[in-house]
């Protein structure tokens, strides 16, 4: 089974977090996947600016709520702009305050150990900063991938102790149904 990640689309999406927004015919808010709310509670500020492909920003409230996380605040002109007005699944991304690239760079390692639910991996980091700065898992990506099966394009969460530098990062795959 060969695997189909690249190692650097991989890196580069290290530093978002793909999550979605339900709305709901009529509803004056906007539905905070919860995984996400939950995960990032504490980097997430009361206020949000949004952005869309064309460079758009708008700017909504959320609520802070861990059991019903929501958009309360600013939806509404939202919803009126992109004219939604039926149930429609709004897919964001969201660029984390601590960029992993920057985490594994300041750590100057030159191994990390990528635990999955299968095995646990040594992995060889390539951090370059010239010409280019530039990241990659090196070799023990693709012995990783295999023993979990990883072999189509899925999202993964790379979760690492931001407290103190370790070379333990624990990978997670990330479903949105």
């Amino acid at each position: 089974m060969e695997n189909n990640f690249n190692e650097d689309d991989v890196i580069n999406r290290m530093s978002r977090y793909q999550f979605s927004i339900i709305h709901l015919q009529d509803e004056a808010v906007g539905f905070v996947d919860r995984a996400f709310a939950i995960l990032y509670d504490d980097d997430l500020q009361r206020q949000w600016t949004l952005r869309d492909e064309e460079g758009n920003r708008h700017v909504v409230t959320y609520n802070k709520n861990l059991q019903k996380p929501m958009l309360i605040g600013g939806w509404t002109e939202l919803r009126h702009i992109y004219e939604l007005h039926d149930f429609h699944t709004i897919y964001l991304g969201y660029d984390l305050p601590a960029d992993f690239g920057n985490y594994l760079r300041q750590g100057r390692f030159k191994y990390i150990f990528l635990y999955g639910l299968r095995k646990i991996v040594k992995c060889k980091l390539l951090l370059r900063n010239h010409p280019k700065k530039s990241r990659k898992i090196g070799s023990g990506w693709k012995e990783f991938c295999t023993a979990h099966g990883f072999h189509q394009t899925i999202d993964l969460v790379f979760e690492v102790d931001h407290m103190k530098s370790n070379q333990n990062v624990k990978v997670l795959t990330y479903c949105n149904f």
